[in-house]
C-alpha cells in the first residue's frame, strides 16, 4: 500500500508515539519487578541513573493537605517548685505581645524560657505586593517504603496501569495515524482502535474508583525537638489523594463517541465504494 499524503507530519508523530510509547512500556516492566521482586526501578551506571529516578526514595505518593499556615505561635516553659510545665498561647503579628496579659499558672511560677515562631511570607516585589496574610497547604508528596509485595501493588497499581494504557494506547494511535497516512482514514479497523483507548481510559479511572475505596489511609506529620520549650510551627494532617478524575472518565467517553463516529465513516465509505 503506497502513502497517499507526503507531509511529514504522520512520520514524525508516529516516531513520537513510539518513543513515547516504549519508554510507558519499559517504565511498566520497571515498576512489575519493583512490586514481585521488589527490584528498584532504575539503573546506575557511570554516567548517572536511568529509569524511573522519582523512586530513589521510595514509592511517591501524592496526598490531599487542608492546613493553615499559622502566622505565629508562642510556647512558654514554666516552673512551680519541682513541676515544669508548658503552656502555649496564640497571638497574631499585628497585636503586641505582652507578657502581663498572658495568664500565670500560679503566683510563684517561674518563666524558665519563652519561643515565639514566625512565619515569614516573602515576595519578589514587596513594595509593589499586597499584605499576605497566611497560607494554606493543599497537596504534597510521600515516599513510602513498603516490604510486603502486596502493600508495594497497592500503591504501585495506579502508576503501573497508566504506564500500560499509554503504550497500549501510544500503539493504537500509531496504527490509526498509519492508515491516515496511506489514505484509509476510514479504515475498518480504525473504530475499534479507538474504541479500545476509550474503554482503556473508562476501565482505568473504574480500578481508581476501587483503589480510593480500598487506600483509606490519614498520615500525620509533625515536627519535634529535644528543647521543652519547642512548639512545631506546623502539624499536617493529609489523606491519600485518588487519582480518580472525572475529567478522564469524560475523555474516555468522548473517545468511544468518536470511534462511532469512525465506525460511521467506515460504513459510508463502503457505500460509496459500491456505488462507484
Amino acid at each position: 500500500m503506497a502513502r497517499k499524503f507526503n507531509s511529514g507530519f504522520y512520520p514524525v508523530a508516529r516516531t513520537v508515539l513510539l518513543i513515547t510509547g516504549t519508554a510507558a512500556l519499559f517504565g511498566s516492566l520497571l515498576l512489575m519487578g519493583m512490586i514481585l521482586f521488589n527490584l528498584p526501578p532504575y539503573i546506575r551506571t557511570g554516567s548517572g541513573i536511568f529509569g524511573l529516578t522519582e523512586y530513589q526514595r521510595g514509592i511517591p505518593v501524592q496526598a490531599r493537605l487542608s492546613n493553615d499556615l499559622p502566622d505565629t505561635s508562642l510556647r512558654l516553659r514554666y516552673r512551680t517548685g519541682n513541676t515544669y510545665s508548658v503552656e502555649t498561647a496564640e497571638v497574631y503579628r499585628n497585636d503586641p505581645y505582652q507578657t502581663t496579659t498572658l495568664r500565670q499558672p500560679s503566683p510563684d511560677a517561674v518563666l524558665l524560657s519563652a519561643d515565639t515562631i514566625y512565619t515569614e511570607f516573602n515576595v519578589l516585589h514587596p513594595e509593589e505586593a499586597p499584605v499576605i496574610s497566611g497560607g494554606r497547604l493543599t497537596e504534597m508528596i510521600l515516599y513510602l517504603q513498603p516490604e510486603g509485595a502486596g502493600e508495594r501493588a497497592l500503591f504501585l497499581l495506579p502508576r503501573f496501569l497508566l504506564l500500560a494504557l499509554i503504550a497500549f494506547g501510544c500503539r493504537q494511535v500509531y496504527r490509526v495515524l498509519r492508515s491516515i497516512d496511506y489514505g484509509e482514514p476510514f479504515h475498518q479497523r480504525n473504530p475499534q482502535r479507538l474504541a479500545r483507548i476509550g474503554w482503556g481510559i473508562i476501565g482505568l479511572q473504574g480500578v481508581y474508583g476501587i483503589l480510593a475505596l480500598v487506600q483509606q489511609y490519614i498520615i500525620r506529620v509533625s515536627f519535634a525537638s529535644s528543647n521543652p520549650a519547642f512548639r512545631s510551627p506546623i502539624r499536617l494532617k493529609a489523606e491519600w489523594a485518588s487519582p480518580f478524575s472525572f475529567e478522564w472518565l469524560a475523555a474516555g467517553c468522548a473517545i468511544l463517541l468518536l470511534a462511532r463516529a469512525f465506525r460511521k465513516g467506515n460504513i459510508m465509505q463502503r457505500e460509496q465504494d459500491l456505488t462507484i
